[in-house]
Parts: C-alpha cells; structure tokens; sequence
C-alpha cells in the first residue's frame, strides 16, 4: 500500500489488489481456505482481525475510510501487514504513529488503525481490487528486521520484502523455533473499487403487451427503460403469440443502450384450399377472393366458404382451419338449378361435335347452336387432318354460350434421318428397300406416313441393325444406326 503525506493531517493509504500464496511451515499445521496461511494445529494464543465493514469480503469504494482493528485473547506481540497487488507490503503495526510504535497487545485489549484521536486516516483510492490484512501474534518479540525496516516518526513504512513469497520465507524462518502454542496468525479479505456510474438501457419491441426481462429479472413492459450497471447484460422479451427475442449487450457508464427487439410471430395460421368450377365465385367470410380453385393462407379458426355460379344453386359450408394444417372444401359439384341454355359452336364445315364424350353430329356449316341444359360440359370438335380442339364451358341458363373452335392442321408424314451407319448398307422400312447408307455414313428418308415402323439395315460382315421408329407429322425422326462386325 503506498503511503503519502506522512506529516500532513490526513494520511491516504492506496488500496491495491493482492492475495497471500506461501506458507508459514509448521509441524501439524491447519490449512485455512481462502489464502494457503499455515497455523499451528491447537495454538494457545489467538489474535482477531476485523474491519470496519462487516462481512465476509466487504466493499471499500473510491474515498471511503478504512478501519483494521487487532486484538489478542493473551499477552502478545502483534505485527500487521497490509499485502496489495503491486507487491508491495505496507506495515500497519509497529508504526511511526503516536501510540503505535509499540507491537505489544495486552490480553483482551484492541488496537484499532487510525485509533482515536489520530491525525491521520486510511483513505481507499486507485487501483482497486481484492487485499488482505495480515496479523501474526506471539508471545515473545519477533526479529523482523529482515522485514520491517527503521520505523520513522509519524510514519508507516514498507516491508523489505515484496509479495507474498517474500513475507512468507522470512516469517517462517523467525517463527520455526517458537513452540506451536505460543504464535499464530490471522488474516481478512476486503475490495476495493471506484463507484459505478450506470447507464442506462433503453428497450422498444414491435409486439404489442411485451415483457423486457434483463439478467433474467423483469423490468416492465416495452417500451421501458432502467438504469444498469456497466458492462454485459442480457435482454430477453416475450409476448404472447411471438418468440422470445434474446440479446447480449454491452451498457457504457453514462450512455444510453438501445434495444430494438424485433419479435417473430409464432404461426397462427393453416392452408386453405377451395375447390371450385371454372368461373365461379368464392367467397370467405363474405369476401370475393378468386374465380375458380384456390389455395391460400388463413389465419386459425372458423371461416365461412361460400360459392356462387349461374345456373346452379349457391354453395355454403362453415370450416375450422387449424394452425399449420391444410382444410380442403370441394365445392365442384354444385347442384345445377334447371334451366337451359344455348351452346353454339364455331369450326369449320364436316367437323364431328362432342359434348361430355357424346357425338352431336356434324358441322353443315361453320357453326351450329345445341339447346342445353344449364352447366358445365367438356365440349370436343374433330376432323380429320387435324388436331382435336378441347375446351370446358359453362352453359347458363337463357344464355348463349358460344365457343370459337379453331382447328389446327397437322402433317400427315414425316421424315427419317439414320446417321452413324456402314456406308453401302442396305435400308429395310416395313420390308421393303428404301436406299442404301451413303460414303457419310448417312441417309435421310422423306415423307414416311406418320405412325411406328420397323427399321432394318444390312451389310456384308456385320449383324443386321433392327429398330422400331415413330414418325410424327411434320416432324424428322434420327435414327442412330451402328452396326456390330461379326
């Protein structure tokens, strides 16, 4: 502990942070906790030393006075050190201060640093941390002067020795020829520190009603904010319906910490898929939301479905949809409410009519109308040469619902293409000869009917190639025709 102002009226002594680690030897010594401090196994001298904070460990903040009081329960010499971190050892006991130069302790007395009536104090200032003061006790004088030095008027002074290695060796050398009841020792842990400015942390969410915990201890309501000390803290918010939103942050003395929780809300909805006619009407719970099938999310709980089309009566159904589930309406059979309608169909002349895979008969004309009763019909128009034409309707009833069917042409043949064969070698389609493979290793076959055929290619030395083809319309077919020597 450095020590200034010796003469002055007060005297600061510094606190520093140490702690004791050899041994005092001793023959059936009792190891105490906290520090490694050897006593003898049953000594009949005790000596106390104690603070003027209670407490296991008490606090001392930056200008607070320290006290250390020493008493003995028998006729003793007492020395007390105060060990601090730099290494240094202040010796409180024997000093240079009235009434204090002299070690010896009367049974039952106490001797408390500063006393009453001292012209100085012990005043904790920088650096701050764990220290500890030491008392041995004997019942005869100790030669220390391998430790303390000349003790000065008016004056604490510092040991010889630095750490708490360089006590305990000189000690124990003074203390080993002593019986075991007649010393023994004490020690008391104190810290220091400087006195903490806090900040302040501040707390917003975006979920409504949401509880800010800090360190695991409820603070209020978001937004809030609460002072904190300096240094790491955690920050936990929850509400009801969102996952809890967790983060560490650092609080600077005198600054303001923000913490923007930004909470997830915890799933509260389902799929819902409608099945409706094509051109229909969807509503849930009064709200027109597609024409025709749809899927979508909707929040948990009942939902009214209802489904409107010409021509057929409405649709209505109540469902529940529960959190991460799919609930499925199928409205496509409404019922169709009898009225006729008209279907007229637009092509071209001589093309067959299908309504719902039944033959109508044909086009005299480019059109043709067809009485109908109200609903939906899969209607088909067919002629040769082309493509069939398909399409779904909605006959409504006094309506006329009409359908331009445009036919798509398609060609009848299509080519052939055999590359990567013998050149020379003889082309077989269906059985009869086509050509031969040309120095390119290829040839090309035009205007094969559309339909499968069977491929044949021979050649002297190899095995025949066979392969069946489709021919589409319009359309060139390869062939890659390798032949196997024999």
């Amino acid at each position: 502990m450095n020590v200034k102002n010796f003469t002055a009226a007060t005297v600061t002594l510094f606190a520093g942070v140490f702690g004791l680690g050899s041994a005092f030897a001793q023959s059936q010594p009792i190891v105490r906790p906290q520090a490694v401090i050897v006593n003898p196994a049953n000594p009949d001298l005790k000596v106390s030393v104690a603070l003027n904070k209670a407490g296991a460990n008490p606090l001392y903040l930056e200008g607070e006075n320290l006290k250390v009081s020493v008493s003995v329960n028998q006729d003793a010499y007492v020395y007390v050190f105060d060990l601090q971190p730099t290494g240094e050892i202040t010796v409180l006991l024997p000093n240079g201060f009235p009434g204090g130069q002299q070690p010896f302790l009367r049974a039952g007395e106490t001797r408390t640093f500063p006393g009453s009536g001292d012209k100085y104090q012990l005043n904790i200032q920088a650096p701050f941390g764990p220290e500890k003061i030491f008392a041995i006790a004997s019942k005869n004088p100790l030669n220390l002067s391998g430790i303390i030095p000349q003790v000065q008027t008016g004056n604490f002074v510092n040991a010889t020795v630095q750490g708490s290695e360089g006590l305990a060796r000189p000690l124990a050398v003074v203390v080993t020829p002593l019986p075991p009841t007649d010393w023994t020792t004490a020690f008391v842990d104190f810290t220091t520190a400087r006195p903490v400015s806090n900040g302040t942390l501040a707390v917003t969410s975006n979920a409504p009603n949401s509880s800010v915990l800090v360190d695991g201890t409820l603070i209020g309501t978001a937004p809030v904010s609460v002072a904190a000390v300096p240094g790491s803290h955690t920050v936990r918010v929850s509400a009801p319906g969102y996952g809890d939103y967790n983060q560490t942050v650092n609080v600077n003395a005198g600054q303001t910490t923000a913490v923007n929780a930004r909470l997830n809300a915890v799933q509260q909805n389902g799929t819902l898929q409608i099945l409706a006619p094509n051109g229909s009407s969807v509503f849930v719970d009064n709200r027109l939301v597609a024409n025709g099938s749809i899927t979508g999310v909707a929040t948990a709980g009942n939902h009214a479905i209802r489904v409107t089309l010409d021509g057929y009566s409405d649709f209505n159904q109540t469902v529940n949809v529960n959190v991460g589930q799919t609930t499925v309406v199928d409205a496509r059979n409404l019922q169709a409410i009898v009225t006729n309608g008209t279907l007229r169909i637009n092509s071209q002349s001589g093309a067959e009519v299908y309504v719902n895979g039944q033959f109508q008969g044909n086009l005299t004309g480019s059109s043709a109308e067809l009485p109908l009763a109200a609903g939906q019909y899969a209607i088909t128009v067919r002629l040769a040469g082309y493509r069939d034409f398909q399409q779904n309707v909605v006959v409504s009833g006094g309506r006329v619902t009409v359908v331009n069917a445009k036919l798509q042409a398609v060609a009848t043949n299509g080519n052939l293409n055999i590359v990567n064969s013998v050149r020379g070698a003889s082309v077989y389609i269906n059985g009869q000869l086509v050509g031969k493979i040309g120095n390119n290793g290829a040839l090309n076959v035009p205007n094969l009917p559309a339909g499968t055929h069977e491929l044949v290619i021979v050649a002297a030395g190899y095995r025949g190639f066979v392969q069946e083809f489709t021919i589409d319309g319009g359309q060139t077919t390869t062939v890659v025709a390798s032949l196997l020597r024999l």
